[in-house]
């Protein structure tokens, strides 16, 4: 009888579909230079799947996100970063470029959009980034960021941070 109970909660148990769910991730990756300006190069990497609940890919709604689709929407896509993305240098904004193509890339089996970025500010000291990309739809968003060699996790509750000059080139 116990072996008939076991098999049958095993039955059960197998029977119920579960999907792993990656949590919503972004990376940001900026390396510094410094002449008479800050100058942070790097990319934004998102979930093609996280960005979709803000920006509609599946334009033919027919279930699929072509590499086509996601490039034509490039310009909101851009748009979307510049409001979520602001760096600061004593209350004055700096500049966030586009600089190149978008990518594509992937991290634990999911389709991320690599957004090339550089951010340009006016002297090079101390600088703030607040990014905000995603909390609107997923309060649980985070992106991992790799500035200048030094990590830092943005979250909801941590989505304003400062950065010293004297990071390393």
């Amino acid at each position: 009888m116990k072996i008939l109970a076991a098999a049958l909660l095993f039955l059960i148990a197998c029977s119920f579909k579960t999907n792993a769910h990656q949590l919503s991730t972004a990376y940001l990756n900026l390396t510094k230079t410094e002449n008479e300006q800050l100058v942070l190069k790097g990319q934004w990497q998102v979930a093609v799947i996280d960005l979709e609940h803000v920006i509609p890919f599946d334009i033919n709604t027919n279930d699929v996100i072509t590499w086509q689709e996601i490039k034509s929407q490039k310009e909101s896509i851009l748009k979307y970063l510049a409001k979520h993305l602001v760096v600061n240098q004593n209350d004055i904004g700096c500049k966030l470029h586009n600089e190149g193509d978008l990518k594509i890339d992937s991290h634990f089996n999911e389709s991320y959009i690599v957004v090339p970025v550089q951010i340009t500010c006016p002297t090079t000291q101390a600088f703030t980034i607040n990014y905000s990309a995603l909390f609107e739809v997923d309060a649980n968003h985070k992106a991992i960021a790799d500035i200048a060699n030094f990590s830092r996790v943005f979250t909801l509750s941590e989505n304003n941070q400062s950065f010293d000059t004297n990071l390393p080139n």
